[in-house]
């Protein structure tokens, strides 16, 4: 895994920010790579599995129908 330390800064920086993020780039430019670099950051810094959701965007699993109600159902 490359490390992406200029990338993992700019999104501490708006972790504890009450807005979306969006991580756009590319196709194969490492934006699962980063987004799992930042997920294991939270759970080094104590924060509990069961408060993160991680889904890929385009898998078949995912209900299209889903609102923010009731994503913690899946």
């Amino acid at each position: 895994m490359i490390l992406r330390p200029h990338y993992m800064e700019a999104l501490k920086t708006y972790q504890n920010v009450p807005l979306v993020k969006i991580l756009a780039g590319i196709r194969r430019c490492g934006k699962s790579t980063i987004l799992e670099m930042l997920e294991s950051d939270l759970l080094k810094n104590g924060i509990s599995a069961d408060h993160i959701i991680n889904m890929c965007y385009t898998s078949e699993d995912i209900d299209y129908g889903m609102t923010e109600k009731n994503v913690p159902e899946y």
